[in-house]
């Protein structure tokens, strides 16, 4: 038989391991084989994914010193948003992607907070009115856009952003 001692023990252990935030890097923000920041063209999004369902184009006009062209091509299983530079953020509403850590739709928030830790709090959104929707992001650095967000409704990962602006 356990003690309670050692049942305490373990609780407080398993708390301090899940309240510390996982440091992101930059293996974070490759997913399969696209990678944040990379250049990337139609022709690669194209090839890899096939025809789009639909590609939008936004002028960016509030960036300086010039305005900048920013495109988003949504496919069956993840929208790519990118510009000159690269990749800005991906955007996954299927389990056909998983995080780099292991994460996909459906997964509950203890898995995250397994695998990521604790939330960057000052980050920490709810977009919503409705009590069963959360936002769990985790940025790369303090007052960094770059992170990773997870969408939960229910309790259930049901979209994860991935990228520039992740949980904003």
């Amino acid at each position: 038989m356990i003690s309670k001692t050692v049942k305490l023990a373990v609780v407080v252990f398993l708390f301090a391991v899940i309240s510390q935030s996982q440091e992101l890097t930059e293996s974070d923000f490759r997913v399969g084989d696209l990678v944040v920041n990379e250049k990337v063209d139609t022709t690669f999004l194209f090839t890899r994914f096939g025809s789009p369902i639909k590609i939008e184009q936004f002028i960016e006009t509030h960036r300086t010193p010039s305005p900048e062209t920013t495109y988003v091509c949504q496919f069956d299983s993840v929208s790519v948003t990118f510009d000159r530079f690269g990749i800005r953020y991906l955007e996954f509403t299927t389990s056909s992607w998983a995080t780099h850590r292991g994460v996909q739709i459906g997964d509950e928030p203890e898995k995250i907070l397994k695998l990521y830790g604790k939330p960057s709090t000052e980050r920490y959104l709810d977009f919503s009115e409705d009590p069963n929707e959360d936002v769990l992001s985790y940025y790369i650095r303090p007052n960094s856009t770059l992170g990773i967000a997870f969408y939960l409704h229910n309790k259930r990962v049901w979209k994860i952003i991935v990228g520039w602006g992740a949980g904003c």
